[in-house]
């Protein structure tokens, strides 16, 4: 749990978020104890408040409170380990300079590791005496830019906390796990601004990292985020991999992997990395989505929607459990369903996803400003959305305002192309531009751009039905015809592509209404 500031001093608010961070990182290294990132805490918290509702979400067994108290440089550290129903199962308080900070981390989690794992053996005990560094202000530094990464939301956080993390790099340049995390920060600024340098940034600092110290797995990690964000998908695998080997039970490495397997249409290894972390805590949501999104993606629905649903029996006010379920179901031609889910999902908390896919509906029903209204609505949630700058544009050509429909293409195009400059592998990105390429009238890159697309994963369902897209928008019936048939076999849903706008000039065709009924 978040640690107390019982210093009186706000500024101080980072110190026990280190604290915390530190005893994570000092636990989770110990076999037979599964820590919880401080995200999935979070983020369990935002919405319970009893400790009984939370355990059962996060497939806890105990909980660490307390606080951290600094006045001057005297620290004292008050820990509790307490199960899920409020009883106190350890208490502990440690006590001492500042400058001993280091001694103080290792006293308190030992106590702990022996309080919840029993008798520790020689080497777990050397484990959790490891220090990443000696120099208690760059720990400070790096404790700092933990604080403000945590809250990435706030305007300017994320460039301070990469200045945070330089300076920890500065007072000690062999700062593991400052290296690894100004890597993280750098991902985030280039997530944030689709700026190609920081992502080139971000993975400098993860191969420095590693250079340091290659047994840390936070580093590898860390690391493997960038490679995949960036489509190095085989070397973020491997770095997955050899985390994994460090670490067995890191979790978020672990869902990490089965997303990345997916991505490269090893859908059963990834089917068994998130069963993994599901029997590691079986009442937790989020691997039950992300199951989900990886079956969804290759086409196997009727899956998907077993774990989409999985995700709101556990999690009823998730609107994203509503939105992923919505999906399913527009996908499988069960509109109305889909638009009483997007409903509940908005209600909940607006949610960008469930308006553009609503907006589709509409569209297809001849609602074009209904549908108007809803992509606008969800282009104000997410501003970088090629897919709903697409979906407004097909809808202004219906209304007849080709010139507006150019320019939501032209968008469309602008933010697909910054994604494929970063990562030139993302075959589905590269596919989706060719498509907007196609309805910009630029045949000819839209062409080459799906060339390079199939090059990298020509047997990718969603990389398949965009083909038969590009050719039916280029005039090449024989051609869509074809890569439909294809992306039909794979997996894809006859209803929706029967009803799909870009094979208009194929509805009077009897091989289209053949492979589409």
């Amino acid at each position: 749990m978040p640690l107390t500031n019982a210093s009186g001093d706000s500024g101080k608010d980072y110190i026990p978020l280190g604290v915390a961070e530190s005893l994570i990182t000092r636990l989770a290294a110990l076999p037979s104890i599964t820590v919880l990132s401080r995200s999935a805490v979070a983020d369990a918290r935002g919405r319970l408040r009893e400790l009984p509702a939370m355990a059962a979400e996060l497939g806890a067994t105990y909980f660490v409170d307390g606080s951290v108290q600094q006045i001057g440089d005297r620290m004292r550290i008050n820990l509790s380990l307490v199960r899920p129903d409020a009883s106190v199962a350890w208490a502990d308080t440690v006590e001492g300079s500042f400058a001993g900070i280091f001694e103080l981390q290792t006293r308190v989690a030992s106590a702990l590791a022996q309080a919840l794992a029993g008798q520790l053996t020689p080497a777990e005990r050397a484990k959790l005496a490891e220090q990443p560094t000696l120099n208690a202000d760059a720990l400070t530094a790096y404790w700092r830019g933990r604080a403000l990464l945590e809250r990435r939301d706030v305007q300017g956080n994320v460039d301070a906390a990469v200045a945070s993390f330089e300076e920890a790099i500065r007072l000690d340049p062999r700062f593991v796990d400052a290296h690894a995390a100004r890597g993280e920060a750098l991902w985030a600024r280039y997530s944030a601004t689709r700026n190609a340098e920081s992502a080139q940034m971000a993975i400098d600092a993860g191969i420095e990292a590693l250079r340091i110290d290659p047994q840390r797995p936070y580093a590898r990690y860390a690391l493997a985020l960038t490679l995949e964000g960036s489509g190095r998908l085989d070397q973020a695998v491997e770095e997955l991999q050899k985390a994994l080997l460090l670490q067995p039970n890191y979790e978020d490495a672990r869902r990490e992997l089965g997303q990345v397997l997916a991505r490269q249409g090893k859908i059963d290894q990834a089917i068994a990395e998130f069963d993994k972390a599901i029997a590691l805590r079986p009442n937790y949501w989020g691997n039950y989505s992300l199951l989900g999104f990886s079956l969804f993606q290759a086409a196997r629905y009727e899956a998907a929607a077993r774990a989409f649903t999985r995700v709101v029996e556990l999690q009823p006010d998730s609107a994203f459990g509503y939105q992923q379920l919505g999906t399913v179901s527009q996908l499988q031609g069960k509109y109305d369903q889909a638009l009483e889910y997007y409903r509940k999902a908005n209600a909940i908390g607006p949610n960008p996803q469930a308006y553009t896919n609503m907006g589709a509906i509409l569209h297809q029903r001849g609602d074009y400003p209904g549908a108007v209204t809803a992509y606008r609505r969800s282009l104000e949630l997410r501003p970088n959305s090629h897919v709903t700058y697409r979906n407004l544009g097909d809808t202004l050509a219906r209304m007849g305002q080709n010139r507006e429909a150019q320019d939501a293409y032209g968008q469309a195009i602008a933010i697909a192309t910054r994604d494929t400059q970063v990562n030139e592998r993302d075959a589905r990105t590269l596919a989706y531009l060719a498509v907007y390429l196609a309805k910009a009238r630029r045949h000819r890159e839209a062409l080459d751009r799906m060339s390079q697309a199939k090059a990298l994963a020509g047997d990718d369902v969603q990389v398949v039905y965009r083909s038969a897209v590009v050719n039916a928008l280029g005039g090449d019936s024989t051609g869509a015809l074809s890569e439909l048939r294809r992306a039909i076999a794979l997996g894809y849903s006859r209803k929706a592509a029967a009803e799909d706008d870009d094979f208009r000039s194929l509805r009077a065709n009897d091989v289209f209404r053949e492979i589409t009924r």
